[in-house]
Parts: C-alpha cells; sequence; structure tokens
C-alpha cells in the first residue's frame, strides 16, 4: 500500500492550477474580396517566444467567428489560416488585456486570398496528442509518418499502449482490447488484425483514439477499452492521392506496395485504398518443461527453427453523400485476403530423466540453477526423443462492411442516426504432419510414427443493428439514448486422416468434428451529461445487456450441445474539471465483461503429439472488470493517468496433467502417457492491476520533437478455491518509451524510437523484460511528391523469456527474434485541388462527436 501511495502523490505533483484575471478574445474572419464568413478556419495563440508551440487553439464556426475563453493576461500573437489565403498575424499586447474590461475584440478580419490555385500542399502544425474527456487520441503527422514502418509500428507508439515481442498487446496493463477501425470494431482474431495493420502504410494513419474508461454508449465488451484506427480523409475538393512501395530484411527479403485514391465535391467524400504485403522471416524457439509423476520428475527439450510467410491484401472504401442540408448516408466496406504458402517445420524433442538431479522438488530456482549447470557439463542422456515435422498452409480473408445514415431533426442538433455492420470471416488450415518417436536420443530408426492430413474450414459472420438519439438540453447538457442488438455466428469444421504403414488414409473416431457457436446480444443504453458550475461536467449512463449464447459439437464419438443465457448491467461514471482549455482532469468509473471466443469453449481435443493436448471448456464464463482512472492533460504537454482495475473470473489457459477426471471431461478417447499435458482454458480466479504512466510531448527549436512515456504497474493474481493449485503471486514493473524526431535541412527528418519494459505477471506465466531500438531517416523531393525512407530496427539485450509454473508442470520458452530488420520505402503524391473551400457534413455521433463535447466551447 506504500508503494500504491506513492503512485497516487506522483501522480498529483503533474497536476497544475492557476487562478488569474482572464479575458476572452473574439473576432470574425471574411474573405476580403466577397466578404463571405471562412468556417473552420484555424485561429491560434502563441507566446512570442515560442511561435511553434500553440498556446490555445481553435476554429471558426459556420458564421466565421471565434471565441478564446478566459485568457490569462499576457503578450501573445494571434494567427489565422485557411487553405488558400495568406496566414494573418497580429499581436496583442498586455496592455489590451487592462483595457478590455473582460473582453478583446479583434473585430472582422478579411483575409487575403493567395491566388488560384492549381496544385495544393498544406503543411500545418498539428497537436500530436490530445486529451479530452472521454479519449487520449494521437494524431499522424508527417514528421512521425516518416519515421514509422507501417500502422502496427505506429501502434506501439500510443501513451499507454504495450506490445511484446510475440506481438500481443496490453492497454494500460491490461489484456483484453476492443480494436475499432474507422469507428467500427473489427470482429476478429488478434493475429488477424496484426497483419492486417502491418499492410497500413503509416502515411494513410490519420490519428489513434484510446478509450480506456468507454461509455455507455460503446459495447462492454472489452476489459482492456477500445482502440480506434482513423485513416485519413480529404477534406479539400478535387482528386489527390498517393502510392509506395517498400522492401526489408530481417533473415528474408519482404516487400509491399500501397495506394489511395481521394475525391471530394459539394455532394460526396469517397476514398479508395490498396495494399499488398509480402512478409517472410524466420525465428529460434527453444522451450524446457519439467513435468513430474508420482517420484520422477522428466525434462521435455525442444528446439525450433521456424519459418515464417505471408502474404495479404487489403482493399478499403469509404463515401459520404450528403442527401440535404440536414442528413448524411455514409459507407464503407474494407477486404483482407491473407494467405501462407507450404512451408515445413519441425520440432524435435529430446525427453531426459532428471529426478536424481531435481530431488522431486518444485522451485524455479533450482531449475534454474540445473540449467546453468548442464549448460556448462551437458544434459544427461536422453531416454528417448521424438521429432514434430509439420508442412503447413492457411488462409484468413475479413470482410467489413457498415452503411450508416444521421439527421439532424432541428436547430439544437438534436439528431438520430442508425447504423447496420456486417463482418465476415473465413479462413482454412491445412497440415500435413508427423511425429516420429525414437528410444535413445539418436532420431534414426523410429520405432513408431503418426501421420496424418489436418484440415480446418472456419466460418464466422457478425451483424449489428443500432439507432441512436442525441438531444442537446441546453447549457451544456447533453441526453443520449440507443440501442442495439448483435449476431454472431461462427462454424468450425474440422477433420483428420491417419495414414497407415502402406500410405493409405483412414478416418480416426477422435479426428473430426464440427462446432457451431452463436451469440446474440440486444443492448440498451441511456446517458446525461451537463455542467455543475463553469468548469465542473459528470456524465452519467447505464447500459442494460442481454447475451444468449449457443453451441453444438458434433463428433464421431460424441455429440454435445450447451446454452448460456445473462443479463447485465453495466454503469458508468466520468467527472471532468477544466482549469483552463489546455489544463484539465478526468475521473472516470466504469463496469465491462469480456466473453470468451468460440473457440475457447470447442470442447474438442487435439492432440500434437502423445505428451501435448488441447481443448476449449464449454463450462468457461465470462469475466467482468471493475475499472477506476483518474487522468489530467496540462499545455497539450503533460500526460497523466493513474488507474487500478479489478477483473474476477479471470479467463487464463493453463497446462495441467491429462488426468482421468479431465479426459471423462472431455469425453476423449485418446490413450495418453502419464506425462500428457492438457492446455485449456478456466476461470482462473481473480486480478488486480495498478497503473502510473506519465507522457511527456514537446517540440523545440522548430526542428526536434520529443515524446518520453515512464510509468510502473503493479500486478497481484489470486487463484480461486476450486483451482488445483492456490497460486497467490504480485509484481512490480516498470516500462519507458522514448520517441524522438528531427527535421534536418534539405527536407530530411531523422527519428528513434525506444522502449523498454521489466517484467510482466499473466496468469501462472511470467515473461523477462525486453527492449527494442528503431532509427528512421526519411527525404522528401520534388516540392514534398516524392518522399524515401529508410529504416533499421534491433531488439537488445536478452532473448525474450517467460515461465509458467503450475500443478506438476514447469515449462520455460525462449524466443530469439533479434535480427536487425532493415527496410527502404518510397512514396509518390500526386493530384490537384479545384476549389478554395471545405466540406462540412452532417456527422453521426462518433469518436470526435460524443457527450460533453459542448464543454470544450
Amino acid at each position: 500500500m506504500k508503494k500504491l501511495g506513492f503512485l497516487f502523490v506522483f501522480a498529483l505533483f503533474s497536476l497544475v492550477l492557476s487562478a488569474q484575471t482572464r479575458c476572452n478574445i473574439k473576432g470574425k474572419l471574411v474573405d476580403e474580396a466577397s466578404g463571405e464568413v471562412l468556417m473552420f478556419a484555424n485561429c491560434i495563440l502563441q507566446y512570442p517566444s515560442d511561435t511553434v508551440g500553440i498556446y490555445k487553439g481553435v476554429s471558426t464556426d459556420a458564421n466565421g467567428e471565434f471565441v478564446f475563453a478566459k485568457v490569462k493576461p499576457r503578450k501573445l500573437i494571434f494567427k489565422a489560416s485557411f487553405v488558400g489565403y495568406d496566414t494573418y498575424r497580429r499581436e496583442i499586447s498586455a496592455q489590451e488585456f487592462n483595457n478590455s474590461n473582460g473582453v478583446i475584440d479583434l473585430g472582422v478580419i478579411k483575409m487575403r486570398s493567395a491566388g488560384v490555385l492549381d496544385q495544393v500542399v498544406v503543411s500545418a502544425q498539428r497537436k500530436r496528442l490530445e486529451m479530452d474527456e472521454d479519449k487520449l487520441t494521437m494524431n499522424i503527422d508527417e514528421g512521425m509518418a516518416a519515421v514509422a514502418e507501417n500502422a502496427f509500428d505506429l501502434l506501439k507508439r500510443v501513451p499507454g499502449v504495450f506490445i511484446d515481442s510475440d506481438d500481443k498487446i496490453t492497454l494500460n496493463g491490461q489484456s483484453g482490447v476492443a480494436f475499432w477501425y474507422n469507428g467500427r470494431e473489427m470482429k476478429m482474431e488478434w493475429e488477424a488484425i496484426v497483419d492486417f495493420l502491418k499492410g497500413i502504410s503509416p502515411e494513410q494513419v490519420d490519428k489513434y483514439e484510446v478509450l480506456t474508461n468507454p461509455g455507455v454508449r460503446y459495447d462492454a465488451q472489452g476489459t482492456g477499452g477500445i482502440i480506434n484506427l482513423l485513416l485519413k480523409k480529404s477534406q479539400t475538393y478535387g482528386i489527390n492521392g498517393n502510392i509506395g512501395a517498400n522492401i526489408s530484411h530481417r533473415t528474408d527479403w519482404s516487400e509491399g506496395f500501397n495506394g489511395r485514391l481521394n475525391y471530394v465535391d459539394d455532394k460526396w467524400i469517397m476514398s479508395l485504398g490498396y495494399s499488398f504485403n509480402h512478409r517472410q522471416h524466420s525465428m529460434d524457439d527453444s522451450s524446457h518443461r519439467y513435468t513430474w509423476l508420482d517420484d520422477s520428475i522428466s525434462l521435455f527439450r525442444s528446439k525450433q527453427n521456424a519459418k515464417r510467410e505471408n502474404n495479404r491484401h487489403n482493399i478499403d472504401f469509404s463515401a459520404s453523400y450528403s442527401l440535404d442540408s440536414e442528413s448524411t448516408l455514409g459507407v464503407s466496406a474494407n477486404l483482407s485476403l491473407g494467405a501462407n504458402p507450404w512451408l515445413t517445420n519441425q520440432t524435435p524433442v529430446w525427453i531426459h530423466n532428471v529426478t536424481d538431479a531435481l530431488a522431486g522438488e518444485k522451485d524455479n530456482d533450482l531449475f534454474n540453477d540445473y540449467e546453468d549447470y548442464a549448460d556448462i557439463y551437458g544434459y544427461p542422456l536422453a531416454d528417448s526423443c521424438y521429432n514434430s515435422i509439420a508442412q503447413s498452409r492457411s488462409r484468413r480473408n475479413n470482410f467489413i462492411a457498415g452503411l450508416s445514415y444521421v439527421r439532424r431533426l432541428d436547430k439544437d442538433e438534436t439528431k438520430i442516426s442508425s447504423d447496420i455492420d456486417f463482418s465476415r470471416s473465413w479462413s482454412m488450415d491445412e497440415n500435413k504432419d508427423g511425429t516420429f518417436y525414437y528410444y535413445g536420443e539418436e532420431m534414426a530408426n523410429p520405432y513408431r510414427q503418426q501421420r496424418y492430413n489436418r484440415q480446418t474450414d472456419n466460418q464466422s459472420n457478425n451483424v449489428s443493428w443500432r439507432v441512436d438519439f442525441v438531444k442537446p438540453l441546453g447549457r451544456g447538457q447533453k441526453f443520449e439514448a440507443g440501442l442495439k442488438t448483435n449476431l454472431s455466428i461462427s462454424d468450425k469444421d474440422y477433420s483428420s486422416l491417419e495414414y497407415n504403414a502402406q500410405e493409405e488414409a483412414f478416418n480416426i473416431d477422435n479426428g473430426s468434428n464440427k462446432f457451431k457457436y452463436t451469440e446474440n446480444i440486444n443492448s440498451l443504453y441511456a446517458s446525461y451529461s451537463g455542467k455543475l458550475g463553469k468548469k465542473l461536467t459528470v456524465r452519467v449512463g447505464l447500459r442494460l445487456e442481454q447475451t444468449n449464447t449457443e453451441g453444438e459439437l458434433n463428433a464421431n464419438i460424441q455429440d454435445t450441445a450447451y446454452t448460456h443465457h445473462y443479463f447485465d448491467i453495466f454503469p458508468n461514471l466520468r467527472l471532468n474539471y477544466k482549469f483552463a482549455m489546455d489544463n484539465q482532469l478526468s475521473l472516470t468509473y466504469s463496469y465491462r465483461i469480456s466473453r470468451p471466443w468460440s473457440e475457447s469453449l470447442n470442447p474438442f481435443v487435439r492432440s500434437s503429439s502423445d505428451y501435448s493436448f488441447s481443448a476449449g471448456n464449454p463450462d468457461l464464463q465470462p469475466q467482468y472488470w471493475h475499472s477506476v482512472s483518474l487522468q489530467h492533460s496540462w499545455k497539450y504537454m503533460l500526460f497523466t493517468n493513474l488507474s487500478w482495475s479489478y477483473t474476477k473470473d479471470d479467463i487464463n489457459w493453463i497446462n495441467e496433467a491429462f488426468t482421468e477426471d479431465l479426459q471423462h471431461f472431455y469425453g476423449s478417447l485418446w490413450q495418453t502417457s502419464g506425462y500428457a499435458l492438457l492446455s485449456h482454458p478456466v476461470n482462473f480466479g481473480s486480478s488486480q492491476n495498478a497503473n502510473l504512466d506519465m507522457t511527456f510531448n514537446k517540440e523545440f527549436f522548430e526542428f526536434w520533437q520529443v515524446n518520453i512515456t515512464a510509468g510502473g504497474r503493479w500486478e497481484k493474481v489470486l487463484s480461486s478455491a476450486n483451482m488445483r493449485e492456490n497460486i497467490d503471486k504480485d509484481n512490480w514493473s516498470y516500462n519507458v518509451r522514448v520517441s524522438t524526431d528531427f527535421n534536418l535541412p534539405g527536407k530530411t527528418r531523422l527519428g528513434f524510437f525506444y522502449m523498454f519494459t521489466s517484467s510482466s505477471l499473466n496468469g501462472t506465466s511470467k515473461s523477462n523484460g525486453w527492449q527494442h531500438l528503431d532509427a528512421h531517416i526519411n527525404k522528401s523531393f520534388c516540392q514534398d511528391k516524392i518522399s524515401c525512407s529508410l529504416s533499421a530496427g534491433w531488439d537488445l539485450g536478452r532473448k525474450s523469456y517467460s515461465e509458467s509454473l503450475y500443478g506438476t508442470s514447469f515449462s520455460k520458452r525462449w524466443n530469439n527474434n533479434h535480427q536487425i530488420n532493415l527496410r527502404f520505402s518510397v512514396r509518390y503524391k500526386f493530384g490537384k485541388v479545384y476549389h478554395n473551400k471545405q466540406v462540412r457534413k452532417i456527422q453521426t455521433e462518433d469518436f470526435d462527436d460524443r457527450a460533453g463535447a459542448e464543454a470544450n466551447e
């Protein structure tokens, strides 16, 4: 508790309070020649000593008017800019504040046209990090895009996000992150999302939005919160786009191509993108597994050099059409097609009897001491060994489509919107594998072999429909309500043929199954937000979700069906206090759920050898999550997040002896060794997580941008009473991320990214720390139409390592993926802009327009 108290004091140290007499600064922008008002122009205030940073920033409204609220008395510089116009600049003296009587009126400012535009290149200062009442936004500017490899590389730089060496993601120390793409949830496995993100060029990314405690308008699914990726959309009239290509080398050569085309006119905003990526590399993987049976202990020691290769095509399209001045119709679609060609990998395993060396003990240090000794003097001769040789290929395809409609009902911005979303995933895995068993440690003349031809066909469909209603109540108040229904159906067909000595294939009783899983979620929500005084806003909401699931297993040896029905209430509370426009504090509470995936519910048992099995668990229950967070933002420069969460019925995969009671539960006919382990998910128990992150973001001297995130995390895992072993563990970990880039002469950008994290705890598993370094250089040519980038990445320090101790097994795994990754890319921008104006459409309530947004006015 002392350490938790220290975290709280450390967080409060970042809060900055101020109380001075303040004034409002207002004005209006018009075209010098025609007098037409200029809507949504950029207006900023800067310090005379810092003409790069932004003290305050606003946009003009539909009448061309702007207001800076409650500005401290000081000497300032006012700037106004708009596409196709010269920048307007005016100094505001401290004396004007003294004579203002609370208001400085800059009057009507006439903006001078820069002339007829044939080609427009827009270069603007953009805040890289912003935080409002609900979310943290990382905007991707040209400098950041120039020193990143792809959208997945950019995701690693988002504050609070941590991605380990196996590409697993956590947000503020929590797994179970819901990932969204252009405002719609991607209903697919995380591995498929990783492939999708690695195929998106960084220049295509507009921003990442992070909601650690989403409001009740969003589904309660996802204990880690929501991450939303938004691609860039053209907001200027005409046709423009870009094309690019890249090549990289880690252990093998990889290459890619991508392009985007945008079109905007008075009615339409359209965007079409395509990318292709071929990625391949190999990696060393080794593991040690100690398993004890009665009074004997055996060590299973394996080593593998695994080849990875993937081809992926991504196509996305979005369009928005203004039906009239009060309504907009939108459509979006994304198609992702991925395939792995035939690859052959083998995993040899040696089985040693180490009973005498370890004397039946179950102690991590004893295992480590033994291995230090064995590395020098060698392991004892293996009693037996086996070699698994797998030839495999796969396809991973995903399709997402959405249709949205929004209508403004009155001048008070009352809106009603409706969305229909559909997604489909289909995949195929084909494996021709064999396991060969030998006496002793020489792999010659097997005494037994098993050879299979296995194929898995999986289809998953999801459709949802929602209606949302938003009603401003005046004086900074807003009411929201809506309903949603979601239906997901997945079908998995698994077939297995075994070959005999005569090379004849035949069905085996426990080798094939069909599993169908249906999930229906019906939800209703209501939310109220409003101001309590001038600086404090509150939002309170309630979401109701009713869940119906049904699983049906059809197998040669058994047919199983089960259903679950449950109802949940999810409250949500947010308090936000604004000391100033650039100094605010938010306190939030949320209650969320993480439902198990269909694969984790399928009870069919699959075998990879006589010693290793896996299966789902039809009795698996959802896990629930309470979270409280305190977030502070100061000067768009310092961001602090202090959070605590408690998870009950925590879902974890464990390895335990495949005993007779487990075989009876799963109805398996497998004949297993006493050393065989079953990997299956359980509601392990509960976990707690306390997390503190502080992010500093600043641009110095017009050419140097720095982003530093440092934090600490405390984790605790406690097993439930029904587990076979009592587990009570806790762990402290620390992390640092530094991202910096330089604008050098000759339109050259140089960037570095460094990340370090110490050990982490996840259920029964603990992973060691690791660190990574990236270096990038980018240069532009031909008036920024062409840009070239060269990057290099290293995993530093020791191999990534994880260990797990549970029941009768202690396992250790090393992964060596530390080769230098070199990458070169080139990009060309093209297009014209026909008019000097921008598009405004009636938008649906989304991540940029939610309850509480009016408090920014």
